[in-house]
């Protein structure tokens, strides 16, 4: 099993530069694989890579975020334990997709779908430092 930092999971090749090298230019040392939907993402997880953060856009084409989130579960529990889904999205959840977040412990946070400075740092502080050797520029 290979460690990494971040996984991102989004459709939008826009969207994954942008908060690949936002995370790059503070934390030149992080490792980062991409998908652009969910069945893309779940083969990387079935190939062996463990990610410390998961950033998991909702709408994609071909299986979006909260199907592959049901998928997931399905995994080993020490496995999922390893692994933290953080939810970006565009549009603001509805009251039933708040409640699903608020019920899944799968899902640790939910950003919007760039991330801001404080976002990276809060997620590498919350989820990857301790978990492996990072660089980091705080």
């Amino acid at each position: 099993m290979e460690k990494i930092d971040f996984l991102i999971v989004d459709d939008s090749k826009a969207a994954t530069f942008f908060n690949q090298t936002c995370i790059k230019r503070d934390f030149a040392n992080t490792v980062i694989e991409t998908a652009e939907n969910g069945e893309e993402a779940l083969k990387l997880l079935k190939s062996g890579i463990i990610p410390s953060v998961v950033l998991l856009d909702i709408n994609m084409p071909v299986m979006d975020g909260w199907e592959f989130i049901e998928e997931f579960k399905k995994f080993d529990v020490n496995y999922k334990n390893e692994v933290n889904i953080v939810l970006t999205s565009e549009m603001r959840l509805s009251d039933r997709e708040k409640d699903y977040v608020k019920n899944t412990p799968e899902i640790k946070k939910h950003f919007g779908k760039m991330l801001s400075k404080d976002d990276i740092n809060s997620l590498v502080t919350d989820f990857i430092i301790g978990s492996q050797k990072l660089c980091v520029n705080l």
